[in-house]
């Protein structure tokens, strides 16, 4: 079932609006969230406008989407009523300033230009934690060399600006250390006012950590080569577990995951092996024992309780 809805006049829609419709499908359906896409008109800079369905207007934001010369640009706007969404971000960044700051740095890393405007200033981290929140933007510039790597960029940029913003939306801080699935609520109970217009719906806050792996480093397991899509066919498509280097009982309250150094795809049955003593045996000595060697390195970072 996706968890796109398309607002678009009747008409049949160009090859390429059918790859970029595809690519706003993956990326909320990866992170769990319903979105609405709306095609602006020629008059407009952006190409298309984004919203998510449990943000209704005027409390939420939208995200623009343009495409020129070669470039995505890709503008978080909130929106004019914004005042209880503008503080309910500055409550949740007070309290888990590293796991922004952990989305903030990846999406620097894997963007062009990517800026975080608060109070239409280059955001600082020591003054977002001294100051009183009025505005707050996002804005990523995505270049894309052919139209073979257009889409991915767009796919790139889009999941890298949600996972920054949703993370300043859920509400249950205590993800992933208990190893349980847990699907905190996105928002906002009745002491938000005017937002708790908003439908409550529940979202699972490692899914982002989940995507952005995946995002990286693709469905093929790293343990042993293996794509189930190629095996099963369309029975396979998106089967993989998401493997954490760092035991997740030996994480603390205060460790900041890095989905591409912590994380890893598994094909079930390797991560199946690795669980089969304690602690889990390391991807090195997995691929001893399926033979298999690629490029990449995955080994745990050093943890210090």
């Amino acid at each position: 079932m996706t968890h796109v809805t398309l607002i678009t006049k009747k008409m049949t829609k160009s090859k390429r609006e059918i790859f970029i419709d595809q690519q706003f499908e993956l990326v909320a359906n990866a992170l769990g969230v319903r979105v609405k896409r709306i095609k602006l008109n020629s008059s407009n800079s952006f190409e298309y406008q984004i919203r998510v369905d449990d943000l209704e207007k005027p409390n939420g934001f939208s995200v623009y989407i343009g495409d020129d010369y070669q470039c995505w640009y890709l503008e978080l706007v909130l929106d004019a009523f914004n005042k209880p969404l503008i503080e309910l971000f500055e409550n949740r960044y007070l309290n888990r300033k590293d796991l922004f700051w952990s989305y903030f740095q990846l999406a620097q890393a894997r963007n062009k230009s990517f800026k975080v405007l608060l109070n239409e200033q280059a955001f600082d981290a020591s003054v977002a934690s001294t100051t009183i929140w009025n505005d707050f933007q996002v804005e990523i510039t995505a270049p894309y060399s052919s139209h073979d790597d257009e889409f991915e960029a767009l796919h790139h940029a889009l999941l890298d600006l949600f996972c920054l913003v949703l993370s300043l939306l859920v509400q249950n801080e205590t993800w992933e250390v208990t190893g349980a699935d847990i699907q905190p609520e996105l928002l906002l109970g009745r002491e938000e006012g005017a937002l708790n217009r908003a439908l409550v719906n529940r979202y699972e806050r490692s899914r982002y950590n989940r995507a952005l792996c995946l995002d990286e480093y693709g469905f093929t397991c790293r343990g042993c080569g293996s794509n189930l899509k190629e095996i099963y066919g369309p029975l396979g498509k998106g089967v993989i577990h998401v493997h954490h280097l760092v035991p997740i009982s030996s994480m603390g309250a205060g460790y900041s995951l890095d989905p591409l150094k912590d994380l890893v795809p598994l094909c079930p049955n390797c991560h199946n092996i690795v669980h089969r003593q304690e602690p889990p045996i390391s991807i090195s000595e997995l691929r001893v024992l399926t033979d298999y060697h690629d490029e990449l390195i995955f080994e745990a970072r050093k943890f210090t309780p």
